[in-house]
């Protein structure tokens, strides 16, 4: 049992490290980065201590089109329709937070699209760490 065991994780590690791997036959998670809403004044989790949920958040493309978000452990996870870069508004409350994002092209294997890159954030301080866009508010 242990030896199956141990072939099948060196399958797979070997698999992973195969640049010409056939990605037709895998199946990914969608597309998606993290957006956290931190309070300038305490460093506190927006989302957490106005207990906010996905009902109070809207996030549009410049297109007006709805983006699929959901909110996890105080995080907004975003799900931009496999967009590779984008404008995006996120609203809630009575704000309104305009941002642009793109994806490193260079991802890990077949479902990684890479992390975020090129981020502008419009009158907010922002920071970017690989797929979470971390945005500081008053």
């Amino acid at each position: 049992m242990n030896r199956l065991l141990i072939f099948f994780v060196g399958l797979v590690l070997i698999n992973c490290e195969n640049k010409n791997e056939d990605c037709s036959t895998v199946i990914c998670e969608a597309v998606n980065y993290q957006v956290k809403l931190t309070s300038k004044n305490d460093g506190e989790n927006i989302v957490l201590t106005e207990q906010l949920t996905e009902d109070d958040f809207s996030i549009t493309s410049n297109e007006n089109e709805q983006i699929d978000l959901f909110v996890r452990d105080g995080i907004l996870i975003v799900y931009p329709e496999n967009e590779i870069n984008g404008n995006h508004k996120l609203s809630f409350k009575s704000s309104l937070i305009e941002y642009s994002y793109e994806f490193l092209k260079e991802g890990n294997g077949c479902c990684d699209w890479g992390n975020l890159s090129g981020v502008d954030v419009v009158d907010n301080t922002f920071v970017v760490d690989e797929k979470l866009l971390e945005i500081f508010l008053d």
